[in-house]
């Protein structure tokens, strides 16, 4: 009954997104595993290739600053 009052909690989400919480997800490229999506309630924030180190280490401040601050 409550899952029709928040049809976005009913939805199952693919073994290939994994929400990290404060709205954040990451969504895994199934056929390129180095390349990850960041949403903020499911709105693309970013595209990140996890091969290239900064851009790694970029997106672990991206997601550390969303989670403090998550209207930013």
């Amino acid at each position: 009954m409550q899952e029709n009052l928040f049809p976005e909690m009913s939805q199952k989400k693919s073994d290939n997104t994994k929400v990290i919480g404060a709205n954040l997800s990451l969504i895994f490229n199934r056929r390129n595993k180095n390349l990850v999506i960041l949403k903020n309630r499911d709105v693309i924030v970013k595209k990140v290739d996890l091969s290239d180190k900064p851009a790694k280490k970029l997106l672990v401040l991206d997601i550390a600053l969303k989670g403090i601050n998550p209207i930013g």
